[in-house]
C-alpha cells in the first residue's frame, strides 16, 4: 500500500515536468551530518546532528534540478532547550558539472531551539520586550556550495544556512553550519 501511494504522489509531482516520465523520474536519498547553530538574539552556539530524506526529481542517470527534503536537527538538551528537535521540510535547486552537486533553496521548519534564554525585561508600562514573544516557526535559505558525489553517495563539507524566525518576523535571526554524508537509495 505504501509503494503504490508514493509512486502515486512521485507521478503526480513529476507531471509537472514534461521533459521526464514518472517511470524514470525519481532518486531517493537519506542522508546524517554534523552542524553548528545560533540564534542571534539568544542563544550561544550550540553542537548537534540531523538526519534527512530528499527526492530528486529528473531524468533517472541524469541531472536531477530539483531536490524536495524533510528531516529532524537535534542536539544534547541544555537550560533553555529541554527539548532540543527541530523539524523541516525543504525545495532545493541542484546543479550538477561532473562530481560537483552544488544545492540551494528555501527551507520552512519548526524549531525547539527558539525558547529564549533572556529573562523577561518589562517596561515600566508593562510591555515584555526581549526574546519572549519569539515563536517556534523559522524560515530560512540553505546552500551546499561544497557537494559532491562519487558513486552512490554524496559529501557535503559546507552546507550554510541563514533564516529568521517568522513571528514575529526578523526578531531572531539563525546561522547554521554543516556537514553531510547521504547514499543514495
Amino acid at each position: 500500500m505504501v509503494p503504490d501511494f508514493r509512486r502515486a504522489l512521485t507521478s503526480v509531482v513529476v507531471a509537472t515536468f514534461s521533459w521526464v516520465t514518472p517511470a524514470e523520474a525519481v532518486e531517493h536519498e537519506v542522508s546524517a551530518g554534523a552542524m553548528t547553530f545560533s540564534y542571534s538574539t539568544f542563544s550561544p552556539a550550540r553542537y548537534g546532528g540531523f538526519v534527512a530524506y530528499d527526492l530528486a526529481i529528473g531524468p533517472q542517470g541524469g541531472w536531477q534540478p530539483l531536490r524536495l527534503g524533510a528531516g529532524a536537527r537535534f542536539a544534547a538538551p541544555f537550560d533553555q532547550a529541554p527539548i532540543p528537535l527541530e523539524g523541516f521540510i525543504e525545495v532545493q535547486l541542484a546543479g550538477s558539472i561532473g562530481p560537483w552537486k552544488p544545492t540551494a533553496g528555501p527551507e520552512l521548519g519548526l524549531s525547539g531551539f527558539t525558547r529564549p534564554q533572556q529573562p523577561r525585561n518589562t517596561s515600566k508600562d508593562g510591555i515584555v520586550s526581549g526574546a519572549d514573544d519569539v515563536r517556534p516557526l523559522y524560515i530560512a535559505f540553505d546552500t551546499a556550495p561544497l557537494r559532491f558525489r562519487s558513486g552512490r553517495f554524496d559529501f557535503s563539507a559546507l552546507d550554510v544556512q541563514l533564516g529568521t524566525t517568522l513571528d514575529p518576523p526578523g526578531r531572531a535571526w539563525r546561522l547554521q553550519v554543516g556537514l553531510r554524508v547521504g547514499a543514495t537509495l
